[in-house]
């Protein structure tokens, strides 16, 4: 019995958690957990995307509506499989922060979300952040309150930006990105991000 090909974004989200939840399973059991990090977790979802045999990923790419001059790239490039296709179907960002710098921690990811949003695709807009790391790790950035209000404001507005319950919409406005993630928009070309107003959105 075949099994269906993932059509849409939540099908490849699934394949993609369980595969690298399997995977990093498996590089536990065989006491190699040491050897996941972006890297690693980048090869692993190349293969996986392979495996679908619907998409052509690529690394390291340029999006198509980014500048020609620009050297700014995202992780993984999600085309169709034909060998025509040009437009992206999607595009996916990859962290898994070990030791950590909460608040330069934070804003990468925050930086990455943002760039994800200004990568033009089709209609099918499998736009993904994948982050993993250790459940220490997690709670760092998430869970762990500050001192300092600065940087307790910085995880709460990450906290509202990235929600942990399913199917629930996060976001952050220009104004507040502006307040506790300053550099959001660092790795987008300005000519792409413009007089941007609106805001940035993520769901699980």
């Amino acid at each position: 019995m075949k099994t269906p090909k993932p059509r849409n974004k939540k099908a490849i989200a699934e394949k993609l958690a369980f595969g690298l939840g399997g995977w990093l399973q498996s590089l536990l059991c065989q006491n190699l957990h040491a050897m996941a990090g972006e890297d690693s977790a980048r090869v692993a979802t190349l293969q996986i995307l392979n495996a679908q045999n619907r998409y052509a990923p690529l690394t390291s790419q340029r999006p198509v509506n980014w500048p020609s001059n620009s050297k700014l790239r995202i992780d993984v490039a999600l085309k169709g499989a034909s060998s025509k296709a040009k437009d992206w179907c999607g595009a996916i960002e990859i962290k898994w922060p070990g030791r950590i710098a909460v608040r330069k921690t934070r804003s990468e990811i925050v930086e990455d979300v943002a760039r994800l949003a200004f990568v033009k695709t089709t209609n099918h807009r499998i736009n993904l952040l994948l982050m993993g790391g250790t459940a220490e790790s997690m709670r760092k950035l998430f869970d762990k309150s500050h001192k300092k209000q600065e940087l307790e404001a910085q995880r709460q507005s990450f906290s509202r930006l990235l929600p942990r319950s399913i199917g629930t919409v996060g976001y952050l406005t220009r104004a507040e990105l502006a307040m506790c993630f300053p550099s959001f928009g660092s790795r987008i070309p300005s000519s792409v991000l413009g007089d941007f107003k609106g805001r940035i959105k993520a769901e699980l």
